[in-house]
């Protein structure tokens, strides 16, 4: 048996034969040499991110925002194996969910509410994030331009 030290601000997936185990929580594991393997490792401090991305709104007109939003690992089974990437999914989440919501909201609107935007967009990733392992912590829209 090995003794296997899983640092602080991280999980790991164990795998006995190819199949999951369990997830190691950090502290001190046994891990039987032939047998078990890490298959995953991650870290669950939030992640930092920002993106620009361009949507149309309802009535036809192109808008550039900057998202900038915080996410982590909540459930590392789930991501280590719902997705490729969880880091890519979670990106491609936030580009859907922010295209599918100005897509709503007329050019007007959309200057007045951005602060209920931000809020709407964090509701609509919950569930879909959730489902993968992540867990989006915070989301805001910066320089909400309109496209010449």
């Amino acid at each position: 048996m090995f003794v296997r030290i899983v640092p602080a601000d991280s999980v790991w997936v164990l795998e006995r034969l190819g199949r999951y185990l369990r997830t190691m929580q950090p502290g001190l594991h046994l891990v039987l040499p032939l047998l078990d393997r890490v298959a995953h490792r991650f870290s669950t401090k939030p992640k930092d991110e920002e993106l620009s991305e361009t949507a149309i709104t309802h009535d036809n007109v192109p808008f550039m925002a900057t998202i900038a939003f915080t996410w982590q690992i909540a459930d590392a089974r789930k991501a280590a194996y719902e997705s490729a990437s969880i880091a890519d999914f979670v990106t491609q989440l936030v580009r859907s969910r922010f295209r599918e919501e100005i897509g709503r909201r007329s050019s007007r609107d959309l200057r007045e509410t951005t602060r209920e935007t931000s809020a709407a967009l964090l509701r609509a990733m919950e569930a879909p994030a959730a489902a993968a392992g992540a867990k989006i912590v915070s989301l805001s829209l910066k320089d909400l331009d309109r496209v010449a």
